[in-house]
């Protein structure tokens, strides 16, 4: 039987994922999703303004944010939906801040290798170089977003904590 060659899968991000999450990191009332939601997206906007090859440890980091802060967002979805006012957002913060502690960290930390690359870096690149990129940075990044994803608790947020919501 011969060998068949399995297609690697394409590492982007779809449009209705950058919508969710550019319309997440505008219009959530719970900051802690706002905000892990626009880091995704703006860093995520900015490797495709500066024409990152979809090889690129960049590209490729971006994606992988992208999908996994959809990911949680898509989780916590129904919950968000119910929080009406900005108390109940703050407290959901709070809550969702200490339970995904590690998560935040990490995503923040991505975000912060980006944007420092980039700011550094106004000049054109030429070829496969890529502005000194540490690629083991890079690895080691994606693998503890990978690691802080996989460690969260993805259950539902407890029940008593969103009866509290309903009482404020």
């Amino acid at each position: 039987m011969p060998l068949r060659l399995i297609p690697e899968p394409k590492a982007i991000v779809s449009i209705a994922t950058l919508a969710f999450l550019q319309y997440t990191s505008e219009y959530s009332i719970i900051f802690f999703l706002q905000n892990i939601a626009a880091w995704a997206y703006y860093t995520h906007k900015a490797v495709l303004e500066h024409n990152e090859n979809r090889t690129s440890p960049y590209y490729l980091l971006s994606v992988e944010l992208c999908n996994k802060v959809y990911q949680v967002l898509l989780r916590h979805q129904l919950v968000a939906g119910q929080v009406r006012n900005r108390v109940q957002g703050d407290l959901l913060s709070a809550f969702l801040i200490f339970q995904h502690m590690s998560f935040r960290d990490v995503v923040a930390d991505i975000y912060l290798f980006t944007q420092e690359r980039y700011n550094k870096n106004v000049l054109v690149r030429t070829g496969e170089s890529l502005f000194g990129v540490d690629a083991r940075t890079v690895g080691e990044l994606t693998a503890r977003l990978g690691e802080a994803y996989d460690s969260l608790q993805m259950g539902s947020i407890e029940r008593s904590f969103i009866g509290t919501l309903h009482r404020l």
